[in-house]
Parts: C-alpha cells; structure tokens; sequence
C-alpha cells in the first residue's frame, strides 16, 4: 500500500482553501471558438495535404488511391492536432503550462485502475456507437477510412492512431476546454459540456456517439487523479482497443465490437453489455474512493477556489496525497468484474 494512503488517512478533515482567483477561461463562447480554431485548423492542414498528394500523385503518375491517402491525411491531420494543442497551451499558460495541465506521474493504483476499466468502457462505447447506427446507418463516413488505417503495422498504429490523438485531445479538451468549463460550471456541468464539445470534434453522429461516453470518463478520472497522464492513457488504450479488435482472429472477435466498413450493424450481446456497464461503474467507485488531493502541511485541502485538477505553487507547501479506497467499493468492483471477464470469455467462446 502506498504511504501516502496511510498519511492522508491520518490527517483531519481537510477543508478548502477559497482564495480570490479569477475563473480561468474559457466559457461556452469561448470553448466555441476554440473549438472552431481546432476545426478550422483541420481542415487547413486537410486541404493542403490533399493538394500535395494529388501534385505528387500527378508529378509521378501514381493512382492516388495507391498513396494510401486516408491513412496519410489522417497522420498529418494528427500530427496537426498536436502541434496545435501544445502551441495554444503554451501560449496560453507559459512556464506554468506542466503546473495548469497536471503533468505529473500517475500513482500505481490509478495506472491500474486505468487498464482494468479501459476494455468494459471501451465495449460499452463502442455498443453506444451500434445503436446510433440504427437511426444513422450511412453517415459513419469515416469508418472505412479507419478500417483502412488498422491494416497498417502495429508500431504506426499505435503511435499515429492511439498514442498522438491522446495526448493532442487531452491538452486541448482537458488542459483547456475542460479546466474552464468545470471551474465556471462545476463538475456536472462542466463534465458535460467539456464531452459534448470533445464529441463534436468527431463530427461524424455514430463515432461522436461513442465519443460522448468516453469524454465523460476522461474528465472524470482526469479530476479524480490530478495527473493529465491518466486520461491520456485511457484514451490510448480506448484506441488501441478498437484499432486492434479487427487484427484479432476472427474466432476471438467479441459481436459488435470490431472496427470495420458499414455492412450492417451487429450488437454485442445485452448480458454482456449489462456487465460492461457495472464493471464500469464499480470502477468509477474505486477511482471517486481512491481519489487525489492537494493537502498542506498542516492538514488543509489546497483549492486555488474553483474545481481543477492543477497543482498549486511549490511555496504553499502543498503535497498529492491518494484517498485509500473502501474496502467494499473494491470488493464490488472485483466482482463486478469478474462477471465481466466471464460474461466475455462466454461470448467469444459460444
């Protein structure tokens, strides 16, 4: 067990520092128009791509089809994405930006807690997906582009469809979007707010659809454990998931859950679904329990005033201390769990 459990058990009731700080930004307006910056941002790099590869298509008369351009657009579109979101924070929050964005490491316990939820949430998300697809069925026009982009070797995959989307949508909707929508709005409203924009950014209705219930997730555990690590790397994991359901052999492949062209919506089975949903939720127990907090040295919950996952200054003093968990939120969790694991061995293997 970690020792700082220990000590943040042994210290009083903490209480919240309210200081006199301005709300940071930005709000509903303002998270518009950074969201159209984003958008505006794609498709300039789009639009210079697809031009470049049809000149180099032309320069060397080469099919563009053979260029693999869904997948390239989709790395530079990326890659853009990135660059965009560490400009913007760095202007935004200069030498403070590691201290506003909670860049910092991860305790054991809420990296593990990470791997466990990743595949019940990621298979509830991807069934959310399925249903919108019912009333939607012809609008996923991304979909081929991605089953195409899952047939390319694993090192790319991971680091162009997993790794930079992470970290790129993480800075922008939880380091920016997020921090001023949940300190003006709470968290509710904020968490809220933050996951439909975060879902927007999608466009397309069947994949924002899955979006939505990911984004939620991430501000929540981004909130809990005060490190910008571990959203991105459920994210990544949220990715890699589905990027690589489709690789896996055909016999071990759970229905509904494949990543692949339109050909007609096929649903994960409802206990399955049902198993996801509580492994899920015990698990959001466990992190809510085992949550951080910034707490000074005589036993005060440091708070800059409003709802944040960033740290304070080095002079108050402050240290992240980890809540241990109930013991029965964990014991639900751990079988609520392992009906999942059951419910997904039963599936693959019937």
């Amino acid at each position: 067990m970690d020792p700082d459990q220990d000590e943040a058990e042994k210290r009083p009731e903490a209480e919240v520092v309210a200081k006199r700080t301005p709300l940071p930004g930005p709000g509903i307006l303002g998270a518009i128009g950074w969201l159209l910056v984003l958008f505006g941002a794609q498709l300039f790099v789009g639009a210079v791509a697809g031009v470049a590869l049809l000149v180099y298509a032309q320069a060397t008369g080469t099919q563009f089809a053979n260029l693999q351009g869904g997948p390239l657009l989709l790395l530079i579109g990326t890659a853009g994405n990135l660059l965009l979101a560490l400009l913007v924070v760095a202007l935004l929050y200069g030498r403070k930006m590691a201290q506003i964005l909670a860049i910092r490491d991860a305790r054991p316990l809420h990296l593990l807690l990470v791997v466990l939820i990743a595949p019940p949430l990621s298979l509830l998300a991807s069934e959310v997906n399925n249903w919108v697809a019912e009333f939607a069925p012809n609008v996923s026009f991304m979909m081929e582009v991605f089953a195409e982009f899952a047939k390319q070797p694993l090192w790319l995959l991971l680091v162009v469809g997993c790794l930079i989307p992470a970290v790129a949508e993480e800075i922008y909707f939880r380091g920016l979007l997020g921090r001023g929508l949940v300190a003006r709005y709470g968290i509710v409203g904020g968490t809220l707010l933050t996951s439909f924009f975060f879902a927007v950014i999608h466009v397309d209705p069947v994949q924002a659809s899955s979006a939505l219930v990911l984004g939620v997730a991430l501000q929540l555990t981004y909130l809990a454990t005060k490190s910008l690590l571990v959203p991105i790397l459920l994210h990544l994991l949220n990715n890699a998931l589905a990027f690589t359901s489709s690789r896996l052999p055909e016999w071990i492949q759970v229905p509904g859950y494949t990543l692949g062209p339109d050909e007609g919506v096929t649903h994960t089975p409802l206990l399955l679904v049902v198993a996801a949903i509580a492994a899920s939720v015990t698990l959001g127990f466990v992190f809510y329990n085992s949550r951080s907090q910034w707490v000074t040295s005589d036993g005060v919950r440091w708070s800059p005033g409003y709802v944040t996952a960033e740290s304070p200054d080095k002079a108050s003093g402050a240290e992240l201390l980890v809540q241990r968990p109930r013991t029965g939120s964990v014991l639900l969790a751990f079988a609520a769990y392992a009906v999942f694991v059951g419910g997904l061995v039963w599936v693959v293997f019937n």
